[in-house]
């Protein structure tokens, strides 16, 4: 699922993708999903700044995850390593995404 909005600020379009890609299956499903999105990010020119953020159930800094890098984008959170807390429902933390 993802929401688009667009703002103006200032002479500014700016485009927000929100996404929740799918907690089941495997990452290779979401890995698709994400590049679905950022291809269609594409459409922007480059005086239009995307962001693209959400919930993407899997760790988008692992090196099978770089189709994010690959189309430009940025992970402001990449070199941070933040964990989940671990809980009763998972039995081991894993990255934020």
């Amino acid at each position: 699922m993802a929401l688009l909005s667009h703002a103006t600020i200032g002479r500014t379009m700016l485009a927000v993708y929100n996404l929740h890609l799918k907690s089941r299956n495997g990452d290779d499903l979401r890995r698709s999903q994400l590049a679905d999105v950022l291809n269609e990010t594409l459409r922007y020119g480059l005086d239009v700044p995307v962001i693209v953020a959400g919930d993407f159930n899997f760790d988008v800094t692992k090196p099978g995850n770089a189709c994010v890098y690959e189309t430009g984008f940025q992970n402001p959170f990449a070199d941070l390593r933040l964990r989940t807390p671990r809980s009763l429902s998972f039995a081991r933390s894993s990255v934020i995404d």
